[in-house]
């Protein structure tokens, strides 16, 4: 069996897990797929990390004696399939809030290492749209697409030219450039969770709270057991219903 086909039957696992449970669906912005959460029980916790322990496993019989194994499950183990947000520690409350999220870097020397690598994340998304916008559109004749995509590839040039002059200059005194990375012209809204929980055996008890980011492209899982408030189940027990959500005890 493939390494493709391994994660595929994976997914599959995974979904027969999960459909059992309490799925919650977050669109955060018009532009990005809604985030998925599920709340699932230490019985789902358990056998999703079963399942995380013998794919990771499998999963490594594909990789090569030279490459890091760390690494290589990054990019190709469970949890680019399934995240597991609190596998060790159930929590109690949740609470999710929507945020603006873009990259910033003002770090001279940051900036400057980064810069290759950002000029070669922008002209390559901006080959593979602006020539996918042309291929799709079949009422284009032959010689329009041919000047289109001459001016693509001239934009290209003229990035790469500013690029080149930016680095050759970046240092330079006597022009004193500021240069800055930043995407915040084309943030998106996700979502991120603040999960609470206890740690057992502490001398002073005391809430915990963890922040996570929720990922868009997979599901989130979060073993969740919220507490009872036994005040009010008695008093639920004992009270009357006067209307609505009215309730009452006569003493």
């Amino acid at each position: 069996m493939s390494k493709e086909l391994e994660t595929q039957k994976l997914k599959k696992s995974i979904d027969s897990i999960l459909e059992r449970y309490t799925l919650k669906t977050m669109r955060t912005d018009t532009d990005i797929e809604p985030t998925s959460l599920y709340l699932v029980d230490e019985e789902a916790m358990n056998e999703l990390l079963v399942l995380q322990n013998s794919f990771n496993n499998e999963i490594l019989k594909y990789k090569k004696i030279n490459q890091d194994e760390e690494r290589y499950l990054s990019k190709y183990g469970f949890q680019k399939s399934c995240k597991l947000l609190n596998p060790s520690l159930v929590s109690y409350k949740y609470l999710i809030n929507i945020f603006n999220n873009w990259k910033q870097v003002n770090d001279k020397r940051k900036v400057y290492d980064r810069l290759d690598a950002e000029f070669e994340i922008w002209k390559n998304v901006y080959l593979k749209h602006s020539t996918e916008e042309l291929e799709k559109n079949e009422d284009l004749d032959a010689e329009f697409v041919a000047h289109q995509k001459k001016e693509i590839l001239s934009a290209i040039k003229s990035a790469k030219e500013k690029h080149e002059w930016i680095k050759k200059n970046f240092y330079n005194p006597e022009i004193n450039l500021e240069v800055r990375i930043s995407s915040r012209d084309r943030s998106k809204k996700y979502a991120t969770i603040y999960y609470y929980y206890n740690i057992d055996n502490e001398e002073t008890p005391k809430m915990h709270r963890k922040k996570l980011h929720l990922d868009i492209h997979r599901p989130n899982v979060l073993w969740y057991q919220p507490k009872e408030d036994t005040s009010l189940e008695t008093f639920m027990k004992n009270a009357t219903n006067a209307y609505g959500d009215v309730y009452f005890i006569e003493s």
